[in-house]
């Protein structure tokens, strides 16, 4: 909920309270999951404000929702907190998708020399 940006009207306020939170963001979600975050992100509804505070503090809008239900569409903004966060994240998402591969392959493998051999074929649950 960001409509705590827009209570003052100060712009420079404004900015400073994003700033503020994406650099204490990922020091709270890392004590709390072991985890640090390489993005954050935030939805904009268009038809309410305009995400000027975003704009000026170099967020990047990367697209709209597809809106549901009657709903109105809403911006997605998103703040990189790490310089090469794309990369990491393009190639997380290589490293499992190479795992999830080659966890396949091990278990076809398997599952061909098996019967090869003439084995019964033990299916895995």
């Amino acid at each position: 909920r960001n409509l705590r940006y827009f209570i003052v009207d100060r712009q420079g306020r404004r900015l400073g309270a994003l700033a503020l939170s994406a650099r204490q963001m990922p020091v709270g979600w890392q004590a709390r999951y072991q985890l640090r975050p390489l993005p954050m992100e935030s939805f904009v509804d268009p038809a309410r404000f305009r995400a000027s505070s975003y704009r000026a503090a170099n967020w990047l809008h990367v697209g709209d929702t597809a809106g549901h239900k009657g709903k109105s569409r809403k911006q997605l903004w998103l703040m990189p907190l790490t310089r090469n966060a794309r990369i990491q994240l393009r190639d997380g998402r290589k490293a499992a998708a190479d795992a999830a591969f080659a966890e396949l392959r091990s278990s076809t493998v398997a599952a061909a020399t098996a019967l090869a051999g003439g084995e019964k074929l033990r299916l895995p649950k």
